[in-house]
């Protein structure tokens, strides 16, 4: 299987990045959390069902502070997609 050099899947990435940010205001808060596996496996839940996800956080990555603010993860997904972005997180909260 051969996969696209790294520059060109990071162009991609870049691209794809730049896209879902300038659509910012076309993006709603579903979740917060301060636990960035909590993050990952919501995010993962809500990608298995279609439903496109950005994360958000002021963390500074090489110091590893959760407090307050500085930790919050935030979930954004597009507004049409919020409230079935809800019912699953809501269901993913039930099974834990």
């Amino acid at each position: 299987m051969d996969r696209p050099p790294l520059k060109e899947r990071f162009m991609d990435w870049v691209r794809r990045f730049l896209e879902l940010t300038s659509r910012q205001g076309d993006f709603e808060i579903v979740h917060i959390t301060g636990d960035p596996v909590e993050a990952e496996m919501i995010k993962d839940l809500l990608e298995g069902g279609d439903i496109e996800v950005v994360l958000r956080s002021d963390k500074v990555s090489p110091f590893p502070v959760n407090v307050g603010k500085v930790g919050e993860i935030k979930m954004l997904v597009p507004k049409v997609d919020a409230e079935a972005a809800r019912e699953l997180i809501a269901s993913f909260g039930n099974k834990q």
